[in-house]
């Protein structure tokens, strides 16, 4: 995971490039005393990855916790996932958590 140790606001194209640099092609990042960064084609697929991310941290807590080791996804096992099809995609990842929060999307 990223992160951007600086804690300053990003308040300037500078500053930006600098964190955009920190993401090293990653699509979130850890901004030091601030949280994440999720840069995305669309507000719906950021808000998504940073969900996925709360997620992954909160079960990497739990493994932690109960005294387990992390590990990484070896690269072979990524190469053998499989494609889920298009009927799997940010749409209905998003409408899935629009319909656990109980609202009607506009």
């Amino acid at each position: 995971m990223p992160v951007y140790e600086s804690a300053v606001l990003i308040r300037s194209a500078q500053l930006g490039k600098e964190m955009v640099a920190a993401m090293r092609g990653q699509p979130v990042v850890i901004c030091r005393g601030h949280g994440i960064t999720s840069a995305a084609a669309s507000v719906e697929q950021a808000v998504l990855q940073a969900i996925s991310l709360d997620a992954l941290a909160r079960m990497s807590l739990q493994v932690s916790a109960a005294g387990g080791t992390l590990r990484d996804i070896a690269d072979a096992d990524w190469d053998d996932l499989p494609d889920l099809g298009s009927g799997f995609n940010v749409e209905a990842a998003w409408r899935h958590e629009v319909a656990r929060l109980g609202v009607q999307p506009s």
